[in-house]
């Protein structure tokens, strides 16, 4: 046992020596400096689109169902759904849901860019400009409700793998009316920094759907339009 306590006490003493020596051998003979400078200004310009399922990596192929909206930052709007179809469907005087026509495994997004400066939250809002009516008559499909579904949400500075989805984004599946709803936020919290740089909300197209009440179906073609609103700072309700 003694010896070899002195063995471990010698060769840690031995260490102790060599690295004093590698620290004092070393003679500076000429010194000399440079500068490294930088200016950071606002993030001002558009984000282009993001793949949905991997939010650091750009949108490859441009998906013209989800085209980029050009807005400008540090906060950003940067991609919307172009529309949501339903194509020629059979009419019901009973109460009808109708699902939005689209291809297998397509997906829907919104895209939101925040590369501001000491601010956190964004909350995004949905509504419609009134209810789905003809041009030619005027007649409003009254009480038709077009739904969202609930969305996976992705942040690109949280983005481990195509099955990551950021726990601090919240969606919600939305049913749109007049009146702005929530859809997509990120919490006013700096602890969690959620909603930094470009987070995105995907969802499968064909599972939009719109439910036409009883008795008020007509033949036409019907329209409207759809808002999509961010602003400043996390949800309050």
């Amino acid at each position: 046992m003694k010896r070899g306590m002195f063995r471990q006490i010698f060769f840690a003493g031995m260490v102790g020596v060599s690295l004093g020596i590698g620290v004092t051998g070393d003679a500076i003979t000429n010194q000399a400096d440079s500068e490294g400078k930088i200016k950071l200004i606002p993030h001002e310009s558009p984000t282009d689109p993001k793949d949905p399922a991997a939010p650091s990596e750009p949108q490859e192929p441009i998906d013209p169902n989800n085209p980029a909206t050009d807005n400008i930052g540090p906060l950003s709007l940067d991609v919307v759904p172009n529309g949501f179809y339903f194509g020629a469907q059979k009419m019901y005087h009973a109460a009808h849901k109708y699902y939005a026509v689209g291809t297998v495994d397509h997906k829907q997004y919104v895209q939101v860019a925040d590369n501001r400066d000491g601010s956190y939250g964004w909350t995004l809002k949905v509504r419609q400009d009134g209810y789905l009516r003809t041009k030619k008559s005027a007649y409003t499909l009254k009480g038709a409700t077009l739904f969202l579904p609930i969305g996976e949400a992705r942040n690109r500075n949280n983005y481990e793998g195509a099955a990551e989805i950021d726990p601090d984004l919240t969606t919600h599946g939305v049913e749109v009316t007049n009146e702005e709803k929530i859809i997509f936020s990120a919490p006013n919290d700096a602890s969690k920094k959620a909603g930094k740089s470009v987070s995105t909300n995907s969802w499968q197209s064909q599972s939009v759907s719109l439910t036409i009440p009883k008795d008020t179906a007509r033949e036409g073609e019907y329209s409207n339009k759809i808002y999509w609103i961010l602003t400043d700072g996390g949800p309050t309700n």
